[in-house]
């Protein structure tokens, strides 16, 4: 009975969900998703939902209290591309080698720095015109090599470039702590 009721809910859901519009166009489901039964839930999970430009990905937990399937996860695709920019304020400790950066604003949505915070670099390198840095975090094998065209070996300040596998970033470092970061977005998660 379960099962039945189950079925007919997301075939519902489906259909219903498929006739929705909004401003910038109809929402479209490429495929119905996928139904899994983990620990003792039903999940609904669909890949890939795209409303006008944007595109993302949902996951449903089904409430048998209510009848009725809620939001447990979402989020955006690696499809997001296009310019990104964060910008905070830094600390940079030269005898350490350390390099913490805190986001105070982010416009990046799924790929780089998506929310305000704190991060933490090793810097294992910093010359005049190249700096290696290695994520701080065990687990995250993060090694990025920035370059700027001139500047003192040692001191961080200064406009910086680099790549990250297609996607390219600058950032600069200015002497009264803050910074800022611009990152051109090809592809996410490659």
């Amino acid at each position: 009975m379960k099962k039945a009721v189950l079925w007919a809910m997301v075939f519902t859901l489906f259909v219903f969900t498929s006739s929705l519009s909004f401003a910038d166009g109809p929402i479209d489901f490429p495929s119905c998703g996928n139904i899994s039964y983990e620990n003792g839930n039903y999940y609904l999970t669909i890949p890939q939902i795209e409303v006008g430009d944007i595109q993302g990905w949902v996951k449903w937990k089904m409430n048998w209290a209510n009848a009725a399937w809620e939001v447990v996860n979402a989020g955006l695709t690696p499809a997001v591309k296009g310019e990104f920019y964060a910008n905070g304020r830094y600390i940079y400790n030269s005898q350490k080698g350390v390099l913490f950066v805190y986001y105070q604003n982010t416009t990046f949505l799924d790929c780089g720095p998506v929310k305000k915070g704190l991060d933490a670099f090793i810097v294992t390198s910093l010359d005049s015109t190249t700096m290696t840095l290695i994520s701080w975090y065990p687990g995250d094998d993060l090694q990025l090599t920035w370059t700027r065209s001139s500047g003192t070996s040692g001191d961080i300040v200064g406009i910086w470039s680099g790549t990250d596998g297609p996607n390219t970033y600058w950032g600069t470092f200015n002497a009264d702590g803050t910074f800022s970061l611009t990152e051109n977005i090809v592809q996410c998660g490659y």
